[in-house]
């Protein structure tokens, strides 16, 4: 999704929080943006330029600190854009994944301190890969913060960016309330994939909805794990990925 839309239904799913902290809302906000411009990649050297201009708007507006560099679409972050590592891949793995993510984002979320996340992070090697757990792995590699406050509620916006895309047209297909297909990056035209990087409007009340209830799941301190199942409901005919007609 574009990160203007992440933005827009974002803010749009706080409001409907009248009680919450000006502060809180913000860093939800923000973290609604890490997914597409986190620091952690599967590849150090892939530098990002193309939303040069964008994250400029952002930090002028006090939404991004940092200038986050790295590209977060291909292999094991893919699932932070619900969306395959690699093309072909079985729905069941990729549906897997992206669960796992939002297990290890919500373990974050009621875990947030730096010495639990370095003695449990090998627990989550399958997720974020080897290279992650061999570093010394930092919060502020992927969260642009080493407060743990501002690292709570943004790990919360992470959460929410994926069910953001779990709707998105170019990231997955859904018949009803199922999923039948993830599609993979790398296979897709980015133009294409840009074009149709939106939510169809018979989906956007859906969608707003599945995120309240997972803030307020959240924000209350209680788990959402079986919200994130309901959500994303596979079909049992879903095929594997592909580029869909995005080439």
């Amino acid at each position: 999704m574009l990160l203007v839309l992440h933005e827009k239904y974002t803010i749009s799913a706080l409001h409907k929080f009248d009680g919450i902290n000006e502060e809180i809302a913000n860093e939800i906000l923000k973290g609604s943006f890490v997914n597409d411009l986190c620091e952690l990649t599967n590849e150090y050297t892939k530098v990002n330029n193309i939303l040069k201009k964008y994250m400029k708007v952002q930090r002028e507006k006090g939404l991004l600190d940092h200038i986050p560099f790295y590209q977060s679409h291909w292999g094991k972050l893919s699932a932070l854009h619900c969306m395959a590592n690699i093309n072909n891949e079985s729905p069941e793995i990729t549906h897997s994944n992206i669960l796992n993510w939002l297990e290890f984002l919500e373990f974050l979320v009621f875990n947030i301190d730096q010495t639990t996340l370095e003695k449990r992070i090998n627990e989550f090697e399958d997720i974020l890969g080897t290279h992650v757990s061999e570093l010394k792995f930092r919060l502020s590699h992927f969260l642009d913060t080493d407060n743990i406050i501002e690292a709570k509620y943004r790990v919360i916006g992470m959460i929410v960016h994926i069910i953001q895309d779990s709707y998105t047209v170019s990231h997955c297909k859904r018949e009803g309330s199922d999923i039948m297909a993830f599609y993979c990056y790398s296979e897709q035209s980015k133009s294409e994939h840009k074009k149709y990087d939106r939510v169809l409007a018979e989906h956007e009340e859906k969608m707003l909805s599945d995120i309240n209830d997972v803030l307020s799941q959240l924000l209350n301190e209680k788990t959402a794990i079986h919200l994130y199942k309901e959500i994303l409901s596979l079909s049992p005919l879903a095929v594997p990925s592909s580029s869909g007609s995005f080439v």
